[in-house]
């Protein structure tokens, strides 16, 4: 496992870890240094005190830096913290010795927290595959096909010690090859749960590395538990679930599953005991962690004979469940609390009749069982995305007739609170008024629409659920990558008052542990057989489910014991959701706001809930100035979290006049800034304004005046500026800053964005397409230097414009026939033996993908506003090209066609380096309709400048970049540059100076 790929990994685990330390977290090393954890240590006697052998993974700047100072945690009473080790175990010097482990025994004056509280696992890696654009955008890093580390294997603990014999070797994880004496570094997670009859109190004691029959230990670590004064409760006031699908089960283990009838399964049959077992254990092991599963093909065996009521044999799926949902099968006997009313088979395709008569007996003997409460019948729809109207009739209408089926049984929707159908006095059958506190509805997620009508203040609201299987509005990556990214869904349920999260599929989609997985898949357990153990291997991404349950926990402790409206901001500034309005389009770059990228924010946030938890509740005298300076902490917590973000969204460029005794053409920009605010309240009289022009350009001296922001939504303002191109030409584009001022706390909100203008000259010699560019001057150029990086989503939300990691260079010009571009690019694959050639441009998340790829948008503009179509040009290294036209998309469900312009491209490459050169005719550009007035003035119909931007996306990084920006996709012109056609018996101007970046 390389540093590289290991470093994704790092900000994830640091991200748990600070969740329950008060610590500060030291600065990563400086560029250039190298990081403790890079060095492998020599080998040494054991005798000799080796303090690198035991560290505390301090994983900061992302990469893994183990340190040897202290741990500190601070966590309540029945809670679950975690702590990263890395051991480099070195080999026993006598085959009678052994290198251990031992646990500390916590001990505050005479009370003490035992060993037997501690879990230990090695952390080892499994394939990931991250070259993917959706991990590239979410995550700010570098594409690839490496391991991570994911799968956690549990160690024995004996005598409070652990043999480190277990240790595998990390770079074979599915082997039982052991690592002592390799110097290979091992991860080793650690489990604390401080027991519910501990004291409040800051307990310590020591890790300690050893080895047997020696005196001096090799290394340790103090840790330092801080004990809070409360308890985390036992029931779940959460329920997050995950789905087990019965067909998963069967490729995971043919052995059990393959053979057995879901309807049919139970506890008896000694040839379905293994099932069983695994399935308990599956059921147990989330339970430990405060989650649960539900596996949709469990149910009962339902006839119907002739002409009487329904049958149904509760024998066999009442053995199965029973345990599960009395909580006889846990060790804390605390039962699961959401466990669907089993759908059989062909449910959807019996009569109406015969579908509720099973409804009312189902429902029937669940509350003879006391289990109603937590069984609601779920209804689904085929199609994805919003239900419409028809759809939203349908399901209302189905509630309805399950309502009157039983008087307790409840229905779960795949509606939102608007969508529902209340009966009234046109139609009777839809949901009755007085049934609504039995329905479970959709609650708004992370990206929503704005409500098309209000819920009757007359009526019961019901309860919500969170979906996190639905891509939503607008597609987002996320959840399987970050352990932040699954807590802003427990903070996103207390903020949307749900206590249901609905998670896909549990169990790895992959079949074999080779077959590298998608990282933005929430795997909650690893089957046994992949790593050689017996059993199930919990995963990394379950801890964040158990820490995200724990968040949740505490947030709901803050509002029982008064402080709501404390914490309802913190989880507002933490999950940021989005809401589009009605007559707003979904904009796909909106996902990237949502979330809090900042780990340091999630870390502090739970340090001030621990606070604000015990400055209120039973038994306790409020003291009104702790409270307010506690407050006052979480004032300034939230102040860098409240402030919008800002984002470069749109350039809309035309021909301008020039100034009373300048040579024209000059250029207008009417600039497209997005405003998204996170914050609940509402600031008016805010200003816009570009404070930083860059070379050539005129700005209006005073700000514009921004109207009142609404609470999640995006609003777009403008700006203008004029742009003399002749000033402004340059091969080395600065940015230009704008900045938002908010008019309710007067703070100022930097951003950064290119938008070049440039000329391009016509050209008087002969021009050969060949991809060689010795036909290029310095003064053709419009790009030296790097590009600009693609949004990513750590970068929109810390307004970070972000350089390409190499150096570009473009070069234009036309003639009476073409318009002219051409390229030298760097960071060309470095494995050419697996470079693959296609037909076609792969695109993910509105990104090319999987090759490297140069794109290129252009559009012709003329004097007077007429535009031409919108092209847009890929080319690859081995001479492929394509070219489309954008139509209308209103006419078109596809709205990019390709088309023969007959675009000459030739290119030559390298090692790394992509040179290209590309004549466009201007048949493909111009505005058919100005044809005809251009041939009537004796003239070639060439328009005065071109809306252009420049993209090229490197198949080994996955980075894409590009010449106007940063922008979220290459085929969209919603932010371009421009370039200015230059005739030779114009003034020349000022010559292009170099404005640097």
């Amino acid at each position: 496992m390389t540093n590289r790929w290991f470093r994704p990994i790092v900000v994830v685990l640091l991200t748990l870890l600070n969740g329950c330390t008060d610590n500060p977290v030291e600065p990563a090393p400086p560029p250039g240094t190298v990081a403790p954890s890079a060095v492998t240590p020599p080998a040494a006697a054991p005798t000799v005190k080796r303090p690198d052998l035991l560290a505390f993974a301090d994983l900061t700047g992302l990469t893994a830096t183990p340190r040897t100072g202290d741990v500190e945690l601070t966590t309540a009473r029945n809670e679950w913290t975690s702590v990263l080790l890395q051991i480099v175990p070195p080999a026993p010097a006598a085959p009678n010795q052994a290198v251990v482990l031992k646990l500390p025994q916590l001990v505050v004056g005479d009370q003490k927290v035992d060993v037997s509280a501690f879990r230990v696992y090695q952390l080892v890696p499994v394939p990931i595959d991250t070259n993917r654009a959706g991990f590239v955008r979410h995550t700010g890093l570098s594409a690839g096909n490496e391991s991570l580390p994911r799968a956690l294997l549990p160690l024995t603990i004996d005598s409070g010690q652990i043999d480190l014999a277990q240790l595998r070797d990390p770079r074979k994880p599915a082997e039982r090859a052991n690592v002592l004496g390799a110097n290979q570094p091992v991860q080793l997670w650690v489990d604390l749960r401080v027991p519910t009859q501990a004291q409040p109190g800051r307990y310590t004691g020591n890790f300690t590395l050893a080895v047997t029959q020696q005196p001096d230990p090799l290394a340790t670590i103090k840790l330092t538990v801080q004990v809070n004064d409360f308890v985390l409760p036992d029931d779940r006031h959460l329920n997050m679930v995950g789905n087990i699908d019965w067909d998963v089960l069967k490729r995971h283990w043919p052995d059990r599953f393959e053979v057995i009838r879901p309807a049919l399964f139970n506890r008896t049959s000694s040839n379905q005991r293994s099932a069983v077992k695994t399935l308990d254990e599956l059921m147990k092991v989330a339970q430990e962690h405060r989650v649960q599963l539900q596996i949709p093909r469990l149910q009962p065996t339902v006839k119907w004979p002739s002409g009487q009521p329904v049958v149904i044999d509760w024998s066999d799926y009442d053995s199965i469940v029973a345990p599960w949902l009395t909580g006889e099968a846990f060790a804390d006997k605390v039962p699961i609390g959401y466990w669907p009313m089993p759908r059989i088979e062909f449910l959807e395709n019996i009569p109406a009749a015969a579908r509720l008569e099973y409804y009312a007996a189902a429902a029937a003997h669940f509350d003879g069982r006391d289990w109603l409460s937590k069984a609601p019948v779920i209804l689904s729809k085929a199609t994805p995305g919003r239900a419409n109207v028809a759809e939203r009739l349908l399901l209302s209408t189905e509630a309805s007739r399950i309502f009157s089926a039983h008087p307790r049984v409840r229905v779960m929707l795949p509606l939102e609170l608007d969508e529902v159908q209340i009966a009234g006095a046109g139609n009777n059958t839809l949901i009755s008024p007085v049934a609504t506190s039995r329905l479970h509805c959709v609650a708004p997620g992370l990206i929503s629409s704005s409500p098309l009508q209000k819920w009757p203040p007359d009526l019961q609201k019901p309860q919500n659920w969170l979906r996190t299987d639905l891509s939503g509005l607008i597609p987002y990556a996320g959840a399987g990558a970050d352990e932040s990214d699954v807590c802003v869904w427990s903070w996103m349920a207390f903020l949307r008052d749900a206590t249901i999260i609905n998670w896909e599929q549990c169990l790895p989609a992959a079949k074999t542990l080779a077959e590298p997985a998608d990282p933005n898949e929430l795997v909650w357990f690893y089957p046994g057989q992949w790593f050689g153990v017996d059993g199930i291997v919990p995963t990394i991404q379950l801890k964040w489910l158990r820490r995200a349950e724990q968040d949740y926990e505490y947030l709901y402790l803050a509002r029982e014991r008064g402080s709501q409206l404390s914490v309802l901001p913190m989880a507002r500034v933490l999950t940021k959701p989005v809401e589009i309005r009605a007559d707003q389009a979904p904009d796909p770059t909106f996902s990237l706001l949502v979330g809090t990228a900042d780990s340091r924010a999630w870390t502090d946030a739970r340090a001030l809930l621990g606070r604000i938890i015990m400055q209120r509740g039973p038994g306790i005298e409020p003291n009104e100035n702790a409270i307010a300076d506690t407050n006052l902490q979480t004032l300034h917590w939230m102040e860098p979290l409240e402030r919008p973000v800002i984002l470069p969204r749109q350039t809309l460029w035309s021909v301008g006049n020039p100034p009373p005794g300048e040579i024209g053409p000059w250029v207008n920009l009417r600039l497209g800034i997005d405003i998204y605010n996170a914050s609940d309240t509402t600031p008016d009289q805010n200003e816009l304004q570009i404070v930083r022009p860059v070379a050539g350009w005129e700005v209006p001296p005073a700000p514009v005046a921004i109207p009142k922001l609404t609470m999640y939504q995006v609003t777009r303002q403008y700006l203008n500026a004029r742009i003399d191109p002749s000033r402004a030409r340059t091969a080395r584009h600065a940015a230009a800053q704008v900045a938002y001022r908010s008019g309710f706390t007067g703070q100022t909100t930097p951003l950064d964005f290119v938008a070049p203008v440039t000329r391009a000259f016509r050209r008087t010699a002969p021009l050969t397409i060949n991809g060689s560019l010795d036909d290029w001057v310095a003064d053709d150029a419009i790009q030296l230097g790097p590009l600009v990086k693609m949004m990513s989503r750590p970068a929109v939300q810390k307004h970070t414009l972000e350089a390409a990691s190499t150096p570009s260079e473009i070069y234009s010009g036309f003639s009476d026939s073409d318009f002219y571009i051409a390229f030298r690019v760097d960071g060309l694959a470095k494995s050419k033996s697996v470079l693959a050639s296609r037909n076609f441009v792969d695109y993910q998340f509105r990104r090319a993908w999987g090759e490297d790829t140069c794109q290129l948008i252009a559009q012709a503009v003329y004097d007077d506003g007429t535009q031409g179509p919108l092209v847009h040009i890929a080319v690859k290294p081995g001479g492929n090209l394509w070219v489309e036209r954008r139509t209308d998309p209103r006419l078109s469900v596809q709205p990019w066609q390709n088309f023969d312009a007959g675009v000459r491209y030739a290119a030559t490459a390298d090692q790394t380096i992509w040179r290209g050169e590309l004549a466009i005719p201007w048949a493909a550009l111009i505005a058919e309709e100005k044809t005809a007035a251009f041939a009537a003035q004796g003239k070639p119909n060439v328009p005065t400048l071109i809306k252009f931007n420049f993209i090229q996306q490197k198949r080994d990084t996955g980075e894409s970049t590009s010449w106007a920006g940063p922008i979220d996709a290459g085929r969209d012109d919603s932010v371009t540059g421009v370039i200015v056609l230059k005739e030779p018996d114009q003034s020349p101007g000022p010559q292009p100076q170099a404005t640097g970046q």
